[in-house]
């Protein structure tokens, strides 16, 4: 059987979805696999990310990034050892398309642990299949959390109203969630920056101190920046 090739397949699923996502004013480059949209705040990216499980199966998902301007522009001064233009092309927050869907990668049939986003592309038809389902998530789920977070304001109240602790992968999601909140001058900041400490406290005794004192110089970075005009 003449199965469909990875381009053919890349080609066929990101044209079906740039027929509905430019109708939001999302622009596609292709190079990147990525759409793209300016906001009044930053901007938002959809990327479709690929992966060749030889020889016939591919794992297709898409990510959802979002740029907060004000955010970045002050996280690239913590962030200094940074390559140059990283402030204009950061974002500060990432959506997997699992997360979205609060559906986990890997399903159980029976016995058998199937990765739910692997995929045989037999023809042209099982693409558009795969893509179809795929925009409907990104229709149906994406479109409608970044109308509400793609600003600082909407953001804030995502990550910290309550604290949204499944975002906090690392240290720069931690940033993020309190440079929200810092900029929006929430009455509640020194609370955040105390539900986050109780966080690494009951980390193991190895840890702890190591990962709270990282933790501290991201609170005092945040907290000696002047306000950012415009918020």
């Amino acid at each position: 059987m003449n199965y469909l090739k990875l381009k053919d397949a890349k080609s066929l699923i990101e044209s079906n979805v740039n027929e509905h996502l430019k109708n939001y004013s999302f622009k596609h480059k292709k190079s990147t696999n990525t759409f793209y949209k300016k906001t009044d705040e930053g901007f938002i990216e959809i990327t479709f990310i690929y992966h060749n499980y030889f020889p016939i199966n591919y794992d297709v998902s898409f990510v959802i990034s979002i740029r907060i301007n004000a955010v970045e522009e002050l996280s690239v001064k913590f962030w200094n050892n940074m390559t140059s233009g990283y402030e204009h092309t950061s974002c500060s927050i990432f959506i997997s398309e699992n997360e979205l869907t609060n559906c986990a990668k890997i399903i159980q049939e029976g016995e058998i642990w199937k990765n739910s986003n692997l995929h045989e592309f037999v023809d042209e038809s099982s693409a558009l299949d795969v893509s179809r389902k795929m925009l409907n998530t990104i229709l149906k789920d994406g479109l409608p959390l970044i109308e509400k977070i793609n600003n600082i304001r909407g953001m804030n109240k995502y990550l910290n109203d309550p604290p949204n602790l499944k975002h906090l992968k690392d240290y720069s999601s931690i940033y993020t969630n309190l440079a929200c909140s810092y900029l929006c001058h929430d009455s509640n900041f020194n609370e955040l920056v105390e539900t986050y400490t109780c966080i690494f406290k009951s980390e193991p005794v190895e840890k702890r101190n190591i990962l709270l004192s990282k933790y501290y110089n991201i609170v005092e970075a945040i907290r000696s920046v002047s306000n950012i005009p415009g918020l």
